[in-house]
């Protein structure tokens, strides 16, 4: 470490302030590059139990009712409509994938 501040002590004042300055810039870029890499590996890994599908039936029908009553709240009749046409396309589709239940 006295060598160290040895050297620096016999160092023109202002290439050591250009070269604090260039540790100042470049410092944050190294530090991001280095995080970015480590990051990676404490990544959390997804769990392989659950579905990465999307969200289920019973999930999308509770949001598409919450829709519903909330279009009606608001009057608009016509959206109400055009809800309720396409979700008899989906029951139509479902219907189909089930077996024509």
């Amino acid at each position: 470490m006295s060598a160290i501040m040895e050297f620096l002590r016999g160092q023109d004042p202002v290439m050591l302030a250009l070269l604090g300055m260039g540790l100042f810039l470049i410092v944050p870029v190294i530090f991001k590059q280095v995080a970015s890499v480590m990051g990676g590996f404490f990544k959390k890994k997804p769990d392989p139990t659950t579905p990465a599908d999307g969200p289920s039936i019973e999930v999308i029908a509770k949001e598409w009712a919450d829709l519903y009553k909330i279009c009606h709240g608001a009057k608009l009749y016509d959206a109400c409509e055009k809800l309720d046409e396409a979700w008899m396309l989906l029951r139509k589709k479902e219907k189909e994938e089930n077996g024509g239940e």
